[in-house]
């Protein structure tokens, strides 16, 4: 747990972590997609970045959003810790997107994230792209009704669109590099 979490010579002297994160931390649950807990130099990193980006503001990063800048943090207040989500890189003053009282408030919030429908229509394949998929599905004769983003060993996006029926009933998925 020790090389997950930051060490507490480089957190704010009246942070503490919560013991729901210390608990997901030791099990090694750590990744809610869309949702990866930040570990190690990276966590440092954004820590740093925060501080530089967002002077007035104590923040403390556990996770990021893997599709875009949103970054959840800790914020140490005056009389409490709560937690934020800051989009990160935005201006100072435009970065704040939603508060939670609590940590078991924002973790709910991942795990409904998690099994919402949108991200169920991904597909990660080790070695493989995007045209081995629609070669599989076109063989195989099956089809799908919705985008399907694939992710490949090499983390390159693609997304395959809906099968379509031309004129002389030929089926054809659009592929499109994400």
């Amino acid at each position: 747990m020790e090389a997950v979490l930051l060490d507490q010579r480089l957190l704010p002297k009246r942070f503490k972590y919560p013991p729901e994160l210390l608990r997901l931390a030791e099990l090694e649950l750590l990744f809610f997609d869309p949702w990866d807990t930040m570990t190690g130099e990276s966590l440092e990193v954004r820590m740093s970045g925060l501080a530089d980006r967002y002077p007035d503001r104590n923040l403390v990063p556990f996770a990021r959003r893997e599709d875009n800048d949103d970054v959840a943090c800790f914020e140490i207040l005056n009389d409490r810790q709560i937690v934020v989500l800051i989009h990160d890189f935005a201006s100072p003053g435009w970065e704040g997107r939603r508060e939670f009282d609590s940590f078991r408030e924002r973790f709910h919030i991942a795990v409904e994230e998690m099994f919402d429908s949108s991200e169920l229509n991904r597909v990660i394949l080790p070695r493989a792209n995007a045209g081995d998929l629609l070669t599989k599905f076109s063989i195989n004769g099956s089809y799908f009704n919705a985008p399907i983003t694939v992710v490949t060993s090499t983390h390159v996006r693609e997304t395959l669109h809906p099968v379509r029926r031309n004129q002389r009933g030929v089926t054809r998925a659009d592929h499109h590099p994400a």
